[in-house]
């Protein structure tokens, strides 16, 4: 569904015309954010949609997202590439579960992270160029097992190109810890003669440059969302100590989507603007997350005049309607609290905050006296920085700055943080 900008276009061909023209013999690729991704913003996700099956298998105090994240550090301690069954031997020692217990929930895992994953646009674009003389290497850089991998395969590739062959290097079945030196054996052919495309710059760009391949970095839909404007800062600012609640899964599962079809190819940030200049993009992320409300009531005669503009916008209006069906297609069978607290935080957003470019995209179709109101009242939002670690608020950057993640003190802390949390909830 994502609509290319002559941006993006222009890169695309760029992309397929290295893989093409290049005199590559060998295109490797990373298969996690460039052959699929995900509709999360968090990796988290998945974990959450497991705690009701985890709660009533254990007893420990800490959430499932916790213990799970928690047993995946511990066993990249003991491995550069664990397994999803390296993880679940430690969670069931940490959780005490006994061994059919362990498996539900191992391949519940397996399940919806299958489930979830979507083609990406750029790497679907990129895999489809590809003479059939040159040899494919695709990199399953996840912890799941390799008939996981296949199967992901099928679904975001197999199913859209006929004919498709390559191979699968799968990184915990490797003996060594260079992941690279297996894609140069398998390839077959001199190290100069291999394109890598991944999206991360140690791995992906500084490795195979240094054994002297070629590289193409192509950085992943959540920090591209990140960077492209305010909006995910907003959010963090705005719910500092329970974004990641059960409460807001909503809001969080149409950040997520905002991800995957949005920045499915990647696209620069544009000059005053949170949405890459794009009224598609700006009715995707605020008309689409406000349809999860059920009855919204506009604050004031400025709010119900923008939702009337992005309505009025042809392409505002077709963003909202491919997220209403993309948010049925990926979450339509999820059970989600019956409160979409959250969802009103992008309208508010734009509302509040808005940029020249922005307000431009719908200026014909306002009022002008709202629009000159709408204008006048624009300031700059409290940000927060985005990161890595789930937890948020300042109790968890004080965890962070004294008590380093996977010490013995720091699990300790975790624990006791976590109790105060749930005893929170209980309240």
């Amino acid at each position: 569904m994502e609509r290319l900008s002559k941006e993006q276009k222009n890169l695309m061909e760029k992309l397929k015309k290295e893989v093409v023209q290049g005199g590559y013999s060998t295109i490797s690729l990373k298969m996690k954010d460039i052959v699929f991704c995900q509709p999360f913003s968090q990796d988290y996700e998945i974990f959450s949609l497991m705690q009701d099956d985890f709660g009533k298998m254990s007893k420990v105090s800490q959430s499932f997202i916790r213990v799970r994240k928690n047993a995946e550090e511990v066993a990249k301690k003991k491995k550069k590439y664990p397994s999803l069954d390296d993880i679940y031997g430690i969670i069931s020692k940490t959780a005490k579960l006994k061994p059919h217990q362990t498996e539900i929930l191992r391949q519940t895992e397996c399940n919806l992270f299958t489930k979830f994953c979507t083609p990406r646009l750029c790497g679907t674009q990129i895999l489809t160029s590809i003479p059939k003389n040159k040899k494919i290497i695709i990199t399953a850089d996840t912890v799941y097992p390799r008939k996981i991998s296949e199967k992901i395969l099928e679904k975001c590739v197999l199913n859209n190109i006929p004919d498709f062959h390559c191979e699968l290097v799968v990184p915990h079945e490797c003996d060594g810890d260079d992941i690279f030196e297996m894609i140069i054996q398998k390839s077959e052919c001199p190290t100069e003669k291999i394109l890598h495309i991944g999206g991360d710059v140690a791995e992906d760009v500084e490795k195979p440059i240094l054994r002297g391949a070629k590289s193409l970095l192509i950085a992943p839909p959540v920090p591209l969302m990140v960077k492209s404007g305010r909006l995910r800062g907003f959010l963090q600012a705005k719910l500092p100590a329970d974004y990641d609640s059960e409460k807001y899964r909503p809001l969080r599962y149409a950040l997520g989507l905002y991800c995957s079809n949005c920045f499915g190819v990647p696209r620069s940030k544009s000059f005053h603007s949170d949405f890459c200049g794009d009224p598609y993009m700006m009715g995707f992320a605020v008309l689409g997350t406000l349809s999860l409300i059920k009855h919204h009531e506009p604050a004031d005669s400025v709010e119900n005049s923008i939702i009337k503009a992005l309505g009025k916008n042809p392409d505002s209006r077709r963003g909202k309607d491919d997220f209403i069906k993309l948010f049925e297609n990926f979450f339509g069978d999820i059970p989600l609290p019956d409160s979409e607290n959250g969802c009103e935080l992008p309208i508010e957003f734009l509302k509040n905050h808005s940029l020249e470019a922005d307000r431009q995209l719908i200026r014909e179709y306002m009022p002008a006296d709202d629009f000159k109101k709408w204008a006048e009242m624009s300031r700059e939002p409290q940000l927060s920085p985005v990161g890595e670690n789930f937890h948020s608020g300042k109790i968890w950057k004080i965890a962070d700055t004294l008590f380093p993640s996977g010490t013995k003190v720091r699990r300790i802390t975790e624990n006791i943080l976590d109790r105060i949390k749930f005893n929170l909830k209980l309240k």
